[in-house]
């Protein structure tokens, strides 16, 4: 595959790659000990938990399919694995990219209104099925984002040397706009603007503000 990394001394590359092995493994030990708490005590599956579970397993994603790849790239230098991999891991570098401030953004909410709300205006809203059905549609639409412009063709997904990793490739203006609308108006602002609510009424709460 074509492209290769800047070369650099070997010392920056052996602190480059142990850095990320050092992330990796420890998002993987720490993400999965979260997994298994919720697991083997029945008490901590919860709703809230629900959520926390969510972003714990969108971290062990990019601990498994996106972090081993890249750390492969740092020590090679350039991408060893071929092709076919490439692509699958600039999806799902792209689809952690998304989702995880999707899931942010609706643990923001669901806090917000945990704490701001009545109880039954939360169970009304956050209901452990709900919540599933809440995620899972979220999850969804993340990965049809990414999934149909490839398909189309408004989008390829190759190696970039300087990122180390495989990502999309915008071939056209009008998927490149669209794609950047999507994105501000379904992932950035919700999530921001859930992220900024839950802090200003959790803040007013704390201190007494009506």
């Amino acid at each position: 595959m074509v492209g290769i990394l800047e070369s650099g001394s070997t010392a920056s590359k052996v602190i480059e790659a142990g850095a990320m092995i050092a992330l990796n493994i420890l998002s993987l030990l720490g993400n999965i000990l979260v997994c298994l708490s919720v697991y083997r005590n029945s008490s901590l599956r919860t709703t809230k938990n629900l959520y926390i579970i969510a972003l714990a397993v969108t971290d062990l994603i990019a601990a498994t399919l996106v972090m081993p790849p890249a750390t492969g790239v740092l020590i090679t230098g350039k991408w060893p694995f071929g092709e076919t991999v490439c692509q699958i891991h600039a999806y799902f570098s792209l689809f952690v990219v998304y989702v995880s401030p999707v899931t942010m953004g609706l643990t923001a909410l669901n806090r917000y209104i945990r704490i701001c709300k009545s109880n039954q205006q939360y169970n009304l809203y956050f209901s452990k099925k709900k919540s599933r059905i809440l995620l899972g549609s979220a999850w969804t639409f993340v990965a049809l984002f990414i999934l149909i412009p490839r398909l189309t063709g408004l989008q390829d997904f190759h190696f970039v040397p300087n990122y180390a990793a495989c990502l999309n490739r915008h071939l056209s203006n009008f998927g490149k706009i669209l794609h950047y609308i999507v994105v501000l108006v379904f992932f950035f602002c919700p999530s921001a603007s859930c992220d900024n609510i839950q802090l200003q009424k959790s803040f007013e709460k704390d201190s007494g503000i009506q």
